[in-house]
Formats: structure tokens, C-alpha cells, sequence
């Protein structure tokens, strides 16, 4: 198990937020904010290294520096530059390739360390500096429970990487479905794809696309990420 009991967000909270605080937040990050104009904002302050691609080497956590909620992992790219991301336990998920440009990175980690905030799928552009605060973060595949409700998972997605969609372009495909409160159930399709600013789509859920997403796992041009529950404080 890579995490301890979480609150997923999509938006970076301070790392001294209340529990309560996170709780809300995660309940209400199953209505998938909207990425594109937050993406917008990578790029608002991009220097020239948005154009140059780099292949990440590793990504390594940085040691506690003692204030609370610390969390900050460094990304090493093969060039030997750095790229300093405030999420704890990092683990580069996927590189989403812009042709010609830097690419967009899936870490996963968790935006604070020695709290209950939850393993989450984080969005940076591969460029060598240092980000302040998260600002763009998804689901990380599995249920998202409720503490003390074990029996009632609220929301439920599955994540696929790769040209899950067609042979000519690489994608990040979340298969979502919300499941409390039973007013609210949903299924839907989001898809991240990169571009300059990053697009996100969600689209309705279909038996053709969860068809055609499955047959390219099975082809080898696409991998399901394992799921895992995840526990609301």
C-alpha cells in the first residue's frame, strides 16, 4: 500500500487545512472540475523550456525539513536539470508528449506529508524550475470511501495510459462513475491529452468507448493503472 488514509483534491489547499476542510474538498472533486483554463496557467509563465523536451530519469521524494505538511519531491531529467514539485512520495505515472515541446508529467503523491490527504494524480509541465503549489490534480483510479460508511464507496473510476483511444495520439482516460448519493449517479468518460495548454474532455460513458479502450489494453498500446481504495477522513 503506497499511501495512508486520504482526501482526494483537484486544487492545491494549504497543507494546514482542517480535516473537515479536506473531507469537503475531496466529496466535492467528484464533480471533475474543468482543466483547461487551470492548464492555461502552466503556460501563462512558461519561459523558452517549454520548448525543449526532457525525458524524465528519476523522481526522488525530498527529506522532511520539518515544517508541517512539508512535501516536495525532485523530478531529474537526463539532462541532469531538476524540476522541485510540492507532492510527497512522487511517482512519475506517464510523460503526455507535445510535439516539438516540453511535456506534460502525471506524477502521483500527496500534497501534504504526516496527514490523512489522500494519493492523487498530479499535472506538471516537464520544465526544469520550481512549483510553489499544485494547481491541476485528478483521481487516482479506485473507490473513494467515506470512513466508517466501508460498505458505500461514493465515486469509483479506472485509468488508462497510452493510445487507449486510437494508434495516433497518447491519452490519459479516467472512466468515472459517481455513486452517492443515489440523486447524483453518473457515469462519464474524461480524457487529458497534450497539448500546448492540455485538453480535457469529459464525455458521456458508452459501451462502444469502454470496448474500445479494453481492446487496446489487450493490444499492448495501452495499460490500466492498478486501483486502489482510498479512505475519506
Amino acid at each position: 500500500m503506497k499511501h495512508a488514509l486520504p482526501t482526494l483534491m483537484f486544487a492545491a489547499l494549504a497543507s494546514a487545512c482542517s480535516a473537515s476542510e479536506r473531507s469537503e474538498a475531496s466529496k466535492s472533486a467528484v464533480d471533475s472540475v474543468t482543466a483547461t483554463n487551470l492548464a492555461m496557467r502552466f503556460d501563462s509563465t512558461a519561459t523558452l523550456d517549454t520548448a525543449v523536451h526532457r525525458a524524465v530519469a528519476r523522481v526522488d521524494s525530498i527529506p522532511h525539513n520539518g515544517v508541517p505538511g512539508d512535501a516536495r519531491s525532485l523530478v531529474t531529467f537526463a539532462d541532469s536539470t531538476t524540476l522541485e514539485v510540492p507532492i510527497r512520495g512522487a511517482e512519475l505515472l506517464f510523460e503526455l508528449p507535445v510535439p516539438g515541446r516540453a511535456s506534460w508529467l502525471l506524477l502521483t503523491g500527496t500534497e501534504c506529508s504526516e496527514c490523512d490527504a489522500n494519493f492523487a494524480v498530479w499535472v506538471f509541465r516537464g520544465v526544469p524550475g520550481r512549483v510553489a503549489k499544485v494547481q491541476l490534480g485528478f483521481a487516482y483510479p479506485g473507490e473513494m470511501i467515506e470512513a466508517g460508511l466501508e460498505s458505500a464507496p461514493y465515486f469509483r473510476s479506472r485509468l488508462f495510459l497510452g493510445k487507449c483511444l486510437d494508434d495516433t495520439r497518447d491519452a490519459a482516460v479516467w472512466l468515472e462513475e459517481v455513486l452517492q448519493p443515489d440523486s447524483a449517479r453518473a457515469r462519464r468518460v474524461r480524457v487529458l491529452e497534450a497539448t500546448p495548454t492540455l485538453d480535457d474532455r469529459v464525455l458521456p460513458w458508452t459501451a462502444d468507448t469502454e470496448a474500445r479502450v479494453l481492446a487496446r489494453v489487450a493490444g499492448g498500446g495501452c495499460r490500466e493503472v492498478p486501483p486502489e481504495e482510498q479512505y475519506v477522513a
